[in-house]
């Protein structure tokens, strides 16, 4: 595993979703159909690798982008990393990219996935492409083929950290693919759902198992009741900052994104995860997907 002790360039890697959002304040029951008034006309580009690198950009941040994504979206995501400064390192293959219809009551939701083309051969030689990032963050994926692929890019060198944020995906695994991830990862961010599932996945305890086990650092975000995080001296805990939410979308990448941007100018573990909560908040505080931060 790769020392943090200085700035270093990051690569995301992941894929695109196409993000139809709804709020409610309840699920429809059976056979009842709930009426969304007005129906957005196009769905927000998203998935934690998109949003992850725009934050790091945001925080002046080398960032590349190794994203798994249809043509039909190729302009927009050009457009979205020329003007962020992130360095899209893969083709799109034909066709388009991942949908994803959610909806949110309260931090739950129930959704539908429906996952573009599978054509993979844009990401065939991405080992060596990779390769040349000091950072790895691989995020999930709802593609079989592709979480495979990513637990064979795990085994980068000794000079390559690689953090793992799962997210929405984590329930897709299966037990080797991610097991053979967090064996080869530094960091693992997550929330308390989602590490939960993760613990009961690998036959583990408590999250603390994590770490003496797989030698992995659990970063867990619980929400406005802020975040946590096992290390081998203390068990941290910093509190979100107040703020009026007006998007309850995004604050995880916007995490992930603060306190990666802080631990690799060499700041310590508290520190960045004061960090992540602050480009946190800002996210949650804005009615926009991605929004700009003040440096």
């Amino acid at each position: 595993m790769g020392l943090d002790t200085c700035e270093r360039s990051v690569m995301c890697v992941g894929e695109l979703i196409i993000d139809y959002l709804f709020e409610s304040d309840r699920f429809p029951q059976k056979n009842e159909t709930i009426l969304i008034n007005p129906f957005p006309g196009r769905g927000e580009l998203g998935g934690t690798a998109l949003n992850v690198a725009w934050y790091l950009s945001q925080l002046e941040t080398s960032t590349k982008i190794s994203l798994h994504y249809g043509s039909e979206q190729n302009d927009l995501i050009g457009k979205i990393c020329r003007n962020a400064g992130i360095v899209n390192i893969l083709p799109p293959y034909e066709g388009g990219s991942d949908v994803l219809f959610s909806v949110i009551i309260n931090e739950a939701h129930r959704s539908y996935a429906l996952l573009g083309e599978d054509n993979f051969s844009p990401i065939q030689d991405i080992e060596t492409i990779l390769d040349d990032s000091d950072l790895l963050l691989l995020c999930g994926s709802r593609h079989s083929i592709l979480r495979s692929k990513y637990a064979s890019l795990s085994n980068g060198s000794e000079s390559q950290s690689v953090y793992f944020c799962p997210s929405y995906c984590v329930y897709e695994y299966e037990r080797n693919d991610l097991e053979s991830i967090i064996m080869m990862s530094d960091y693992l961010f997550c929330n308390y759902d989602e590490v939960d599932h993760i613990i009961k996945k690998l036959s583990l305890g408590d999250p603390k198992d994590l770490l003496s086990k797989f030698d992995i650092i659990p970063v867990i975000t619980k929400g406005k009741d802020g975040v946590v995080a096992y290390t081998y001296t203390d068990f941290i805990s910093v509190k979100s900052v107040p703020v009026l939410v007006a998007n309850q979308f995004g604050g995880g990448d916007a995490f992930v994104a603060g306190f990666v941007s802080s631990i690799i100018k060499g700041n310590g573990i508290l520190e960045s995860m004061k960090k992540g909560v602050q480009v946190a908040a800002a996210a949650v505080g804005s009615d926009f997907v991605r929004v700009k931060i003040e440096r």
